[in-house]
């Protein structure tokens, strides 16, 4: 069966109709702290990006790497 490739309308960003909630949705922070902590990555001090949500924006990038990131 031929896939045809999904594109996005004329002006329109991935980011107005996904968002990283959507991501964890899929991977629930239950998950992803623990998994931090066993590998030692876990954020240590307060910052504007906290590991876990690295995690997020990491995992998205790879779900959506045919996408601009711009």
């Amino acid at each position: 069966m031929a896939r045809t490739e999904a594109k996005l309308g004329e002006g329109s960003r991935l980011t107005d109709y996904i968002s990283l909630g959507v991501v964890q949705a899929a991977l629930p922070l239950s998950q992803v702290r623990p998994t931090l902590s066993a590998s030692g990555r876990e954020s240590r001090q307060q910052r504007l990006l906290p590991a876990h949500v690295v995690v997020y924006y990491v995992s998205a990038l790879g779900l959506f790497m045919q996408v601009s990131c711009r």
